[in-house]
């Protein structure tokens, strides 16, 4: 049987920074784009390099670098240098990169063609040092909203029905799940040592004020991580 797995949450979310929501693995597209970007900018410097003089003295014959359009008797790898300096014209002035002060480096150049996001709140609590890594991957594909839940796995006809596994009166969603459902409320007022009763998201936030001691958020976070993570399993078993 040919089973492929979809994925649960898209590249371009995976590829970005943590803070910013991601899993902070970098785009290799983009970071192609960068490396292809550093031969552009070395052929607009006139580098002292054996490939340099070759690509002046063959393809651009004296004329001006940023003007040239190659023809269709071109090597495919130089036209798509010469795809790579059209589309990222704006990062040049007077055939100078422009974007970083110092020069080109690929890094800056890699984070000026992939662009920024708003920072995620929690996402300092959820990529903590203390946690196991798999219950802070756990809780981060919740804060994605990409567990396969009976609702989603309904709309695209897995399941006949959406009601929540483990208490059926409700449609199984993220927001029932982990903060409405009776016997998920149960696990979490049971494992939870620092007896604040709150729904997860607001749990790891308060593990970023400055409420309690230092030692007491760090177990409230901790512990509201581990209980996610075993009602899932419970929901799973059940």
């Amino acid at each position: 049987m040919d089973y492929r797995r979809g994925l649960l949450v898209a590249w371009y979310t995976v590829s970005r920074p943590k803070e910013e929501g991601g899993l902070g693995l970098r785009d290799q597209v983009i970071w192609n784009q960068a490396m292809v970007v550093k031969l552009v900018n070395w052929i607009a410097e006139k580098k002292c390099s054996v490939w340099v003089k070759w690509v002046h003295q063959i393809y651009i014959k004296g004329k001006t670098w940023m003007d040239y359009s190659p023809n269709n008797e071109s090597s495919w790898t130089w036209r798509k240098i010469c795809k790579t300096r059209e589309d990222l014209t704006d990062g040049y002035t007077n055939e100078r990169w422009s974007i970083d002060n110092e020069g080109y480096i690929a890094k800056g150049c890699y984070s000026w063609m992939r662009g920024q996001l708003p920072k995620v709140r929690l996402a300092k609590m959820v990529w903590n040092s203390w946690s196991l890594p798999k219950h802070s991957i756990f809780t981060w594909l919740i804060l994605n909203e990409s567990l396969k839940t009976k609702s989603k796995l309904k709309r695209i006809g897995v399941c006949d029905e959406a009601l929540c596994c483990l208490y059926a009166q409700e449609k199984e969603m993220r927001e029932h799940l982990f903060s409405r459902c009776t016997h998920s409320r149960r696990i979490i007022d049971e494992t939870n040592k620092t007896r604040l009763s709150m729904p997860w998201d607001k749990s790891l936030d308060w593990g970023m004020g400055k409420r309690g001691t230092k030692l007491q958020r760090r177990i409230q976070v901790i512990v509201t991580m581990v209980g996610l993570y075993h009602i899932w399993h419970q929901r799973n078993r059940a």
